[in-house]
């Protein structure tokens, strides 16, 4: 950002008083504007930050007011009018890109006849930036991004509820949260692509990022689904991100930016609690955040956040008594240091720490879901918990050309949980135990360049470029003690996995505008990757004997893979509200390796994806009506799928291996619709439909219990073949109470059926909807509200698996009464009817 003074002359004074901009034109764009309430200052440069506007302002006339929460579409001038309801001043238009803050006095001309403005922080423009700089947290100009990203700012989070990541990215078209077998967990679909059940995976398809950090390094999702507290946004990218991301990004990412220390004085604290009407089952959360200058002039600020959570559950144990469900617990802390010594210069450290609590994963027969009986069979209530530590630091240097940033972190998560593994047999064993974790390491520099003019180009250009580096470690060991209670000793196993992982990659990138409403982008990125995979199981007693279980296995592993992803954009802009796309981009995700007890060792293809999309960005209605649209054709070689494998004649639970299963297509669309007919008033529907198909697949012998099953023409997994969101969000004109003016809210979200597994007998998944409302009070401090989520009572799953009591060789017990239900399909339920109060305080 620049500073600098700016004198307008007196001709611009019919703008004052017409209200029209230096141009003649009544009516200024709709843009995304979504900025929380905070003291005013900040709010100002959060403003400004993101519309390019500039605003003049006394800072005596702002010091120690605060703002008012502004989200979702609108003009430039109608949300900064809502950010400053009852601050007492008034603005003023002296140019089109120039607006001016004063109190009920009139400006007036000084002595020479001008009008001198004061201090003034101008943007720079966000046109012709080059897709990217992630790094710094900048937010994203959907309207001059060529290729599709759906954003969640912080304001529309809390306005909706939003409690974690799964949550707000569940709202996006052509995405589908799934597997949320824990509290810490779940894995998504983009565009039709998915890595459910992503067991020896070298990368996933969609990456979950946190400021920029790689959570899911691996196929390992614990600890990847932290909570949404004092967040700034969320990014959602729709397609391969090659350059933005690089790696585990085939199909998307999704990047949480974290709220950053300011030099503002801030205290708040929130809370809610809440009902599962059905079983009468608590759930609440307490947050509470504090931000201070620490050192004078910018040199040290911080932010700490804590938080707490707890849930009574709302699937029942089978057979428990007494009656018992699946509750969790959790909580967390986030220390956040900024230093900015320098105009040019900002260093961040960052530290998270999150323990979750949980009795067993959330599991639950389809069968009884569709009778309305949430309830697991699992009979091992124990002590499954969770830990995950990330730490960051990141710096940024501005200069004349470009900014320069560093960002390393270290991340470390261990889950510790228990399973049933007689599947409720006719006699009873032992409780089994699972213990995951992950090591990472990861380290990237990139430069943001800035537009500049070439003597041998026409018009602007700019450049980008970076390189990363990633270790990952991942560890899971399963054991199960198969000792009947009273009885001999049956047999005991031991399996330990162990993946290493080494990606190194470097990206450029540049975009060209020979005209002012042409730009053409263009990029690739080369990398390196390497695994290595440590396979051993121990198995002992009678249960080998007779054929239960496997007998000792022990091998190892290791692969590399090299590739060039490259992509490519144009982009025309044929008005100030109109602008097209069309873009190109690969994805590559490296091969790996996989085993089983049944088919050893073997080595995996690598997979890449080619997209090719067209899109249009567009205001209408007097700039009051905004819609975004959006096709795609995704054509996936040799894309990699877990396969459920069963072991007829042996008590293990189905198996998950990951491997290619040829290529298959995935083509659809996205509509995103913005509309704000009256002031206080937002109307958004984000819909979107997705054709997916393997082309050519013959599940192996292993995964079919000894036949072959041709799946060629099956849907993807996860990808339901249509999606919608709905939104109507209401806030009176006028205030109730001091500044706080009334509310009400509702969400609606549509999933239609799909295939859950990749299976010899695919699990389908039935399609459901579901209605939340909420009604309250908002103002600059304060807010309260009643809210009431899947009001209509809808019971569903979220994904759909073979059951692991399918396979078993031992009779079930006659009198539970129910074995058609425990050897079915199962899957992870969605939350019944949960109705509550929420209430957030700030001073």
């Amino acid at each position: 950002m620049k500073t600098s003074k700016l004198v307008c002359v007196l001709a611009l004074l019919p703008c004052l008083i017409s209200g029209t901009n230096a141009t003649g034109q009544s009516a200024d764009p709709l843009v995304e504007i979504d900025i929380p309430a905070q003291s005013l200052g900040a709010a100002i440069r959060a403003f400004i930050a993101e519309t390019g506007l500039q605003v003049s302002v006394e800072t005596a006339l702002i010091d120690g007011r605060r703002s008012q929460a502004i989200s979702g579409p609108s003009t430039p001038r109608d949300a900064l009018g809502r950010m400053l309801a009852g601050s007492g001043l008034v603005i003023d238009r002296v140019a089109t890109n120039v607006f001016v803050l004063r109190a009920s006095t009139p400006i007036t001309a000084n002595e020479d006849g001008v009008l001198e403005l004061n201090e003034i922080v101008v943007s720079e423009s966000l046109l012709g930036r080059v897709p990217g700089a992630t790094g710094s947290g900048a937010p994203f100009d959907v309207f001059e991004e060529a290729r599709t990203i759906e954003t969640i700012g912080g304001e529309e989070i809390e306005r909706a509820g939003l409690g974690d990541i799964a949550d707000a990215i569940d709202t996006a078209a052509n995405v589908v949260v799934t597997n949320q077998f824990n509290p810490t967990t779940f894995e998504v679909t983009v565009r039709g692509i998915s890595d459910v059940g992503n067991v020896n995976s070298t990368a996933p398809t969609v990456g979950l990022f946190v400021d920029g950090v790689l959570l899911n390094q691996s196929g390992g999702v614990a600890g990847t689904n932290p909570g949404l507290v004092d967040t700034e946004r969320v990014d959602v990218f729709l397609g391969a991100q090659t350059t933005t991301f690089g790696r585990a990004t085939t199909a998307g990412a999704v990047n949480v930016v974290t709220k950053k220390p300011t030099n503002d004085l801030e205290f708040s604290a929130e809370g809610d609690i809440g009902l599962f009407t059905d079983d009468i089952a608590a759930t609440g959360s307490a947050t509470f955040v504090a931000n201070a200058p620490i050192l004078e002039n910018g040199l040290l600020s911080g932010r700490f956040v804590g938080f707490v959570n707890a849930s009574g559950g709302f699937i029942e144990v089978f057979g428990a008594d007494p009656a018992e469900r699946i509750e969790s617990e959790g909580f967390g802390t986030r220390l956040s240091l900024r230093s900015q010594p320098s105009e040019n210069l900002t260093l961040d450290l960052q530290v998270d720490y999150s323990r979750v609590e949980f009795d067993a994963i959330s599991q639950v027969s389809l069968e009884l879901l569709e009778e309305g009986e949430f309830v697991t069979f699992t009979d091992s209530l124990g002590e499954d918990r969770n830990d995950s530590v990330l730490v960051r630091f990141a710096s940024l240097y501005d200069t004349d050309f470009g900014t320069f940033s560093s960002n390393s972190a270290f991340r470390f998560s261990e889950t510790f949980s228990s399973f049933d593994v007689d599947g409720l047999l006719a006699f009873d064993l032992s409780v089994g135990t699972v213990t995951t974790a992950t090591t990472s390491f990861s380290q990237d520099f990139r430069f943001d360049g800035l537009p500049m003019e070439l003597a041998a180009l026409p018009g602007e250009f700019v450049f980008d470029a970076g390189v990363s580096f990633n270790v990952n470690n991942f560890f899971s060991q399963n054991t199960a003690d198969l000792e009947p209670i009273g009885g001999p000793g049956f047999g005991f196993l031991i399996t330990d996995d162990e993946q290493d992982l080494l990606n190194v990659s470097a990206f450029a990138d540049a975009a060209w505008r020979p005209i002012p409403d042409l730009e053409l982008s263009a990029g690739l990125r080369y990398a390196f990757d390497r695994v290595q995979e440590t396979d051993e199981t121990l198995t002992t007693g009678p249960a080998v004997e007779l054929g239960l279980l496997p007998g000792g296995f022990s091998e190892t592993g290791d692969a590399s893979f090299h590739s060039v992803s490259p992509r490519a954009a144009v982009s025309y802009d044929w008005s100030d509200d109109l602008t097209t796309f069309f873009s190109f981009a690969t994805g590559f995700r490296p091969g790996g390796i996989s085993e089983t007890e049944f088919s050893g060792v073997f080595e995996f293809d690598e997979e890449v994806t080619r997209t090719f999309e067209v899109g249009v960005r567009s205001r209408f209605l007097v700039n009051r009506l905004a819609i975004n649209a959006s096709a795609f054709f995704t054509k996936i070689n040799d894309f990699q799928t877990p396969i459920f494998v069963t072991f007829p004649g042996s008590i293990l639970p189905p198996q998950i291996i990951l491997d290619n299963a040829g290529d298959a297509t995935s083509v659809g669309g996205e509509v995103n619709l913005a509309v704000t007919p009256v002031e206080g008033l937002l109307l958004r529907a984000n819909a979107g439909v997705n054709f997916t198909e393997i082309e050519e697949f013959e599940l192996a012998p292993p995964g079919s219990g000894g036949v072959p099953a041709d799946l060629s023409g099956l849907d993807l997994p996860n990808a339901p073949k249509f999606t919608l969101t709905l939104t109507g969000d209401y806030e009176f004109d006028r205030p109730l109470f001091g500044d706080a003016r009334p509310f009400i809210r509702a969400d609606y979200s549509l999933r239609t059926d799909f295939i859950g597994s990749i299976s010899a007998e695919p699990t389908t998944v039935d399609g459901y909807d579901t209605l939340d409302l909420r009604v309250g009070l908002r103002g600059s401090r304060y807010s309260v509200e009643l809210f009431a989520e899947n009001i209509l009572g809808e019971e569903f799953a979220t994904t759909g698996t073979p059951g692991p009591g399918a396979t078993f060789p031992l009779p079930i017990d006659p009198s539970l009464g129910l074995p058609s239900a425990v050897t079915g399909p199962v899957g992870v339920p969605g939350p019944p009817r949960l109705v509550g109060i929420r209430a957030k305080i700030t001073f």
